[in-house]
C-alpha cells in the first residue's frame, strides 16, 4: 500500500509500464458487441487469443479484483492505487473485466468477510482469475427472482 503522493506517482509509472508491455493491442479497442465482454468462468468463450491472454495476465497480477487482499487472489491495492490502475487502463483504452468480482462488496458473496479460512484461500483466488463467475448482486436481489422456501 502506498502512502505519499510521490509513491503514488511512482506506482503510476510502474502500472503504465506494465500495461504498455502486457496489454495486447486487440484489447485496446472499444467494446462493440457482447462477445467483447470477458466474463471468464469455467466455460469461458474468448473471441480471440488476445482476450484470453489479457485476462490471464490481469488475473495473475490480481488486477481483476485490484482491491481484494493479495492472499485472496486480489491485487492488494489501496483505493488510491486502484484508481491509478483504472485511470491508466482508461488512458490506453484497455478493456477492463466486467462483473461484480471487481468490487469489494462482492467479497461477502465469496466468503472473504466471514467464510472459513480454507474457502477464503481457495474460492476467491479462483474468482479473481475468473475460473468461477460470481452472480451479480443486482440479480440476486432482483424483485423478479423467486425465492425458494429455504431462502424465506
Amino acid at each position: 500500500m502506498i502512502d505519499s503522493g510521490t509513491d503514488l506517482e511512482s506506482f503510476r509509472l510502474e502500472v503504465r509500464d506494465w500495461l504498455e508491455a502486457n496489454c495486447p493491442a486487440e484489447m485496446r479497442t472499444p467494446i462493440t458487441r457482447d462477445a467483447d465482454i470477458c466474463w471468464g468462468g469455467r466455460q469461458a468463450k474468448f473471441t480471440c487469443e488476445a482476450q484470453k491472454l489479457w485476462l490471464d495476465r490481469m488475473g495473475a497480477k490480481g488486477w481483476t479484483v485490484p482491491e481484494w487482499p493479495a492472499e485472496y487472489g486480489g491485487g492488494g491495492l489501496s483505493t488510491d492505487e486502484a484508481k491509478v490502475l483504472a485511470a491508466e487502463m482508461r488512458r490506453i483504452n484497455a478493456r477492463s473485466f466486467s462483473g461484480p468480482r471487481l468490487s469489494k462488496s462482492s467479497a461477502r458473496c465469496t466468503g472473504i468477510s466471514a467464510g472459513a479460512s480454507i474457502a477464503m484461500r481457495t474460492v476467491p483466488p479462483r474468482i479473481s482469475v475468473t475460473v468461477i463467475r460470481t452472480p451479480s448482486p443486482m440479480t440476486m436481489l432482483s424483485p423478479t427472482r423467486r425465492l425458494s422456501k429455504s431462502m424465506v
